[in-house]
């Protein structure tokens, strides 16, 4: 995988995620939950901004950029819940992001970039 093919997996994951955080924001605020609904909402715009540094790093690289179809997520309506999901899903992706570092060592840019995210 070159780099600028992770780098659209590692951009669309983060879009995907900004997605899920937006929806429990709303979710949370709902349930009467402010300050979980602003924690989240702020990791979404927070997800956002990174998800589109990535993506200008791929324009940099001079490849083209795509939105790639997202999976199905059923909202949890619990905090509890959801917050079960989320240290899954946290501990899974920094599984996943540890290889693809390694493989853009090479490119400084990229590596710290990455390396920020991780």
């Amino acid at each position: 995988m070159n780099t600028i093919d992770i780098l659209q997996n590692v951009g669309n994951g983060i879009l995907s995620q900004a997605n899920k955080h937006q929806l429990v924001a709303l979710q949370f605020a709902a349930q009467g939950f402010s300050k979980l609904a602003d924690k989240y909402q702020s990791h979404a715009e927070e997800e956002r901004d990174f998800a589109k540094q990535v993506f200008n790093r791929i324009l940099d690289l001079g490849g083209n950029i795509s939105y790639q179809s997202q999976e199905a997520f059923e909202v949890p309506t619990t905090a509890l819940e959801w917050l079960r999901q989320d240290l899954e899903i946290s501990k899974n992706g920094l599984k996943d992001l540890s290889p693809l570092i390694k493989a853009v060592s090479e490119d400084f840019v990229t590596y710290d970039l990455l390396k920020e995210y991780y």
